[in-house]
């Protein structure tokens, strides 16, 4: 190989390596609003803040989709850059570093009308049959207090149970509630829910950075602060979150 062929060829990997470097992963599952692999924008909430502001920085975003169990292991094994929105907590803390918030969310109760529910105090859950999600924050936190709880293995089944009033209750995001009722309920159905205002709590949620990539997860939790920072300071931030109805 000629002096120039060499030059070519070291000239070409800098090049691709380059660009890998500037191109971001990560593993994400269907989450609507805030993810979905329709990339509708009414859907894709989250995605749409954390792919803007990546690029706002000169990377370029790979969204890939999978199970949500599957793509937090992926992401565990550093064999993506990340995965999001996740709840921060003791057991993830040992395997990633997190991100800025991308949003709060306020977890509230849904309830069906016939269950005269109502709380002030956690022990006062105790009267109802609560619903959870399988691997869920609100199941976890609940269970800190010894509430029982009935589990499903999607949020689906929860609000078909609360429907058929198998459960009294369920807490999710508010938001995320709402989004249920409005695209998985009939007319008739979604007429049988009330929402408690009171918060059961509030939560950041965050891009999950693999600390099995330590230094670049680091870099990219920077990157990620940076476009953040702008999008918010451009008014870009609101604007996604308000013309889709997202402000918790």
């Amino acid at each position: 190989m000629g002096r120039l062929q060499v030059l070519a060829s070291a000239l070409l990997l800098s090049i691709s390596a380059h660009a890998e470097e500037k191109l971001v992963r990560f593993a994400i599952g269907e989450w609507p609003p805030y993810t979905s692999a329709s990339n509708r924008p009414e859907q894709t909430v989250t995605q749409q803040i954390v792919v803007e502001a990546f690029v706002s920085q000169g990377y370029q975003v790979k969204l890939d989709y999978f199970p949500w169990s599957r793509a937090y292991k992926l992401a565990s094994e550093g064999k993506y850059d990340g995965s999001f929105p996740w709840i921060q907590n003791s057991q993830r803390d040992e395997l990633f570093l997190y991100s800025d918030a991308i949003f709060t969310q306020t977890v509230v109760f849904f309830y069906h009308q016939d269950s005269e529910f109502s709380w002030q105090q956690i022990k006062d859950l105790n009267q109802y049959v609560i619903g959870g999600t399988q691997d869920y924050q609100t199941v976890f936190f609940l269970d800190q207090y010894g509430i029982e709880q009935t589990i499903s293995i999607d949020e689906e089944t929860s609000f078909s149970k609360l429907i058929k009033k198998r459960i009294d209750a369920y807490p999710t995001g508010r938001i995320r509630g709402q989004y249920l009722i409005d695209n998985t309920l009939s007319r008739d159905e979604a007429k049988l829910i009330r929402i408690d205002p009171k918060p059961l709590f509030e939560d950041d949620m965050h891009i999950l950075f693999p600390k099995q990539n330590n230094e670049r997860s680091k870099m990219l939790i920077d990157v990620f602060a940076k476009g953040l920072e702008e999008l918010i300071d451009s008014g870009r931030y609101q604007e996604i979150m308000i013309d889709n109805n997202r402000i918790d």
